[in-house]
């Protein structure tokens, strides 16, 4: 019996780690998923928020968008 739980002991751990790591990576997706879904409701209400604090208007649309959107993957096309 002891010889069995030796032979059986790599296996019972193996699984457990395994178990481990996938929760792991389940905490990690969703701390990236949870940064990445604030992403948008922080970008809605900054303007609104910093027009009440700051009384300054914050430029949006298209204008101000293509001016700070297009540069920034431009250095990035020769890595593709």
């Amino acid at each position: 019996m002891v010889g069995l739980i030796g032979i059986l002991s790599p296996l019972i751990f193996s699984r457990e780690a395994k178990l481990e790591r996938i929760e792991q990576m389940v905490q990690l997706h969703n701390f990236f998923f949870f940064i990445t879904s604030m992403v948008v409701p922080r970008g809605t209400a900054a303007p609104v928020l910093l027009k009440w604090f700051v009384s300054r208007d914050v430029p949006t649309g298209a204008p101000s968008s293509n001016g700070t959107i297009i540069p920034i993957p431009i250095p990035s096309f020769p890595l593709l």
